[in-house]
């Protein structure tokens, strides 16, 4: 088959319009690509070939893969279009083998350093200075505080409901900190929801007393804040605080990165950073950078892809234009591992996704594709 036949193929095949024996016409050129009339080296063939290999399977591991940007600005149109079948193909079910024989045999195959994905990992610390470990605590009511029960489930949901109404008025804090490799969620007292990214601690009352709700985040968290007027929400992280009535945010103060962001999805927030305050509008973004001056302290950005900031509530990186520090940092925590650059730290900037939920061979293939090489040991991501 020549080169411009299989292309209007692939292209009909991602719009959804190919006919069944068209979309068979695909799936048996990969699986027998071969040079077709000279046109390609016998190299790229391979190289295609792999990579394609490894996106079948690992849409059968339910994952989506990343193409770098400047790996497709790169390389020859075919290639363009070979990414375009790994990427938008999976969205329609995209998948080249049905046998499952062949299936079981390629899933059982795993690196022998490779790192397990991160879960449901917590340690809750109360009032008293005790902790209980959440992960291997059992499921339901873990104890009650000043009136307020507080439960978990098997879900990694940790949640609070008042049992009677505290008629001191007093504070009493508790201390959630997930660690790297971790997630978490919680239902405070108001029923505001909160999701808790991996390296991220919470304080927060057990129950909210007086004219205020206020929280003090490290990390990254996700807010959907239970809607009380005369009663301002406030989230206090480094170097500003977000105040809200009722509103849905994220939250992403993690002190290994360069500045505070803080994205709005829906509603409105009112970030103050120093003498300098800025009300926030959904999909605007601000960024606080501690030690500024105060007329540039906070920074707000417009049309932000809201998707792309709270993917890993989701359970997925998405990374839009990102540079490799970015995507790094987060593969860190999720896999707690440390990263360790060679001698240049590359350049490239890098659009997609790819899901959590895979080991750390799979979500590096994202990177793989551009000619980036990494290397496991133990602990460590060595990026070469």
């Amino acid at each position: 088959m020549k080169v411009n036949e299989i292309q209007i193929l692939i292209d009909k095949y991602l719009s959804g319009e190919a006919s069944q024996e068209e979309r068979m016409t695909v799936e048996h050129w990969y699986e027998n690509v071969s040079g077709p009339d000279g046109e390609f080296s016998e190299q790229r063939l391979q190289a295609l070939k792999t990579d394609m290999h490894h996106a079948v399977f690992s849409q059968l591991n339910k994952e989506a893969l990343v193409v770098p940007l400047k790996a497709s600005r790169r390389l020859p149109r075919y290639i363009s279009w070979a990414a375009a079948v790994l990427v938008i193909g999976f969205g329609l079910g995209f998948y080249f083998y049905s046998n499952e024989s062949s299936r079981s045999h390629e899933l059982a195959v795993h690196l022998p350093n490779d790192i397990a994905p991160g879960g449901n990992k917590a340690t809750l610390t109360l009032a008293d200075g005790s902790t209980l470990v959440l992960d291997s605590a059992g499921n339901g009511q873990l104890g009650n505080q000043a009136g307020v029960a507080i439960s978990k489930n098997e879900d990694g949901l940790l949640s609070y409901r008042a049992d009677q109404a505290n008629t001191e008025q007093t504070l009493v804090y508790n201390t959630i900190s997930i660690p790297r490799g971790g997630k978490y969620r919680v239902i405070l007292a108001d029923g505001t929801k909160i999701w808790l990214n991996s390296a991220t601690t919470l304080k927060y009352p057990t129950e909210f007393a007086g004219d205020e709700r206020k929280v003090e985040l490290s990390g990254e968290a996700y807010f959907e804040v239970a809607k009380n007027p005369a009663k301002p929400f406030k989230v206090m992280s480094d170097g500003q605080t977000v105040e809200v009535l009722g509103t849905h945010f994220n939250i992403n103060a993690y002190a290994d990165e360069e500045h505070t962001s803080s994205t709005l999805l829906e509603g409105s927030i009112r970030i103050s950073s120093g003498s300098q305050v800025a009300v926030l509008k959904p999909g605007q973004q601000s960024i606080t950078k501690p030690g500024l001056e105060n007329n540039k302290a906070i920074q707000v950005s417009t049309n932000i892809n809201t998707a792309e900031v709270i993917a890993w509530k989701d359970d997925l990186f998405q990374f839009e234009d990102a540079n490799i520090k970015t995507v790094m940092n987060q593969i860190g925590r999720w896999y707690d591992v440390d990263v360790v650059y060679g001698n240049k730290i590359p350049e490239d900037h890098y659009t997609g996704k790819v899901s959590r939920n895979v080991n750390a061979s799979q979500a590096l293939k994202i990177l793989e594709a551009s000619g980036i090489n990494f290397k496991i040991e133990g602990k460590k991501i060595i990026v070469k």
